[in-house]
């Protein structure tokens, strides 16, 4: 909420910016003790072609340490405090003229909501778990959030286990059986 907060305040300038929290943090499949805070903010073309200035704006106001983003629309800031807390935050820029920009948060968000209206808070709880222990056992073995590595993102990883029915040992199970191809 504070995020958000200095996001609205710093772009209050902009003719209404878009601004959504999309991130694992939002939808509480988040590895616990990681504070990563992803946003996409959808801006105007004429707010865009400001962009460099609003980056500007984004790393004076929150501090941290600026790093390369995977696009030149992204804005990336680790160990940013907020409160007594350090979070790395990353926010994403798109053009609202351009069409739908991000549909695998949304589409994550509406699975979720289906998942609990079809089978219960029960159900989506054992699921999110089961997405949090998978993101814990790659985190540990060097395989998410390594992109340059070729490990899996939060989006991925989540996906892998919801089309795996919600469960951790199914997915290590196909994923070992297609690795080695039955073979041993």
């Amino acid at each position: 909420q504070e995020i958000s907060s200095i996001i609205r305040g710093t772009l209050r300038t902009c003719d209404h910016p878009q601004i959504y929290s999309i991130g694992s943090s939002h939808r509480g499949t988040h590895v616990p003790g990681s504070h990563d805070v992803d946003f996409l903010i959808k801006l105007n073309a004429r707010d865009m072609e400001k962009l460099s200035s609003i980056n500007q704006a984004l790393v004076t106001r929150f501090g941290g340490e600026r790093h390369r983003g995977h696009r030149e629309q992204q804005l990336r800031l680790t160990r940013v405090p907020i409160g007594t807390t350090l979070v790395d935050l990353d926010i994403g820029f798109y053009d609202k003229n351009q069409g739908e920009s991000n549909e695998s948060y949304q589409s994550l968000e509406d699975r979720y909501n289906h998942i609990h209206q079809e089978h219960g808070r029960e159900a989506l709880t054992r699921i999110k778990a089961n997405i949090i222990l998978t993101k814990k056992i790659l985190k540990e073995g060097n395989a998410y959030k390594h992109v340059e590595e070729g490990g899996l993102g939060g989006i991925g990883v989540e996906n892998w286990i919801l089309s795996e029915g919600g469960n951790i040992l199914v997915a290590f199970n196909h994923f070992l059986d297609a690795a080695y191809d039955g073979d041993t």
